[in-house]
């Protein structure tokens, strides 16, 4: 395999991090997009500054670059004020065109580009969502649909696509760093009603999936997530057993979680049936396809 010179938007994320551990484990480069100026003890990785709200992005350091993958957006996991909605979209919106604007308009040798997007996209529903389902309704679903179309004039250029992205299982951060501290008290129980669906994918899975991606003729749509999505109740009880904890049968209240949560509450209590078959398709191989293997691996090393 030819080596890469590939940037990374987000690169510091829990996501970004795994990501470009990979491609310096395969002897690419990683140029990652910072707000500020840093350096690395690494000669093949390096730091460029940018600043999306403004368009701007150091060109220099961009130059030469083969893929780039795009990342940045901030947590959705936050109270959705007012002002922290502008953000989530805003954020995303502003680095995508930022990059997209970069490829289209000055002169490089960008040849791949892959793009993050979420599963939030699709209608909360126990019906199983494939790449061509419809879009949801609601706050999350409207900023997925702009988030993609902002990133859709690149395509006409390179290669590459759109992930959209599952729950990402990592012991270091992402869905189940809020999660732990309760089910390692041994109070762990599930959420709403539990029979909700929640499609997942280890991070080592959806951090490989993204480097497929960039060097294969992928779909322009793949769902990062495995092909096994559980139901909350069952994934909560796999939890509590890969922690070696007790289960509580109780489950918590959707009002209970409204009240805390405000409306994020939407993120743990929508139903989520997702279909990994775009990535399968694509020929990429999942390492973790069950749920319990994929805990186990995180929590009893």
């Amino acid at each position: 395999m030819t080596n890469m010179k590939v940037a990374i938007s987000g690169g510091t994320g829990l996501l970004g991090q795994a990501i470009t551990k990979i491609l310096l484990e395969q002897g690419h480069e990683v140029v990652i997009l910072s707000r500020s100026k840093k350096s690395s003890s690494d000669q093949r990785l390096r730091y460029a500054v940018w600043n999306p709200e403004a368009g701007e992005l150091d060109t220099e350091s961009m130059s030469a670059v083969d893929g780039i993958i795009n990342l940045a957006g901030a947590p959705v996991a936050q109270r959705w004020t007012a002002s922290n909605k502008k953000a989530i979209l805003n954020s995303r919106i502003d680095s995508t065109k930022c990059l997209v604007d970069f490829v289209l308009n000055q002169p490089n040798q960008v040849k791949s580009f892959v793009s993050a997007s979420a599963i939030g996209i699709y209608p909360s529903s126990k019906e199983l969502m494939t790449v061509s389902s419809k879009a949801g309704k609601g706050f999350l679903s409207d900023v997925v649909v702009q988030w993609e179309k902002a990133a859709e004039p690149v395509f006409d250029k390179v290669k590459g696509g759109i992930i959209r992205i599952g729950i990402v299982l990592s012991a270091e951060g992402g869905a189940l760093e809020k999660m732990l501290p309760i089910f390692k008290m041994g109070l762990g129980s599930a959420l709403g009603s539990g029979k909700q669906w929640q499609s997942w994918i280890h991070i080592d899975d959806i951090a490989r999936l993204f480097v497929f991606a960039l060097q294969n003729n992928t779909l322009p749509i793949m769902n990062g997530v495995a092909p096994h999505p559980v139901n909350q109740k069952a994934f909560s009880k796999e939890l509590a057993k890969a922690l070696k904890k007790p289960f509580w049968a109780p489950a918590v209240p959707a009002f209970v979680l409204k009240m805390v949560l405000g409306d994020m509450a939407e993120v743990v209590l929508n139903s989520q049936k997702v279909s990994a078959k775009s990535a399968e398709n694509s020929g990429f191989e999942f390492k973790y396809k069950e749920v319990d293997r994929a805990l186990s691996s995180l929590f009893q090393k």
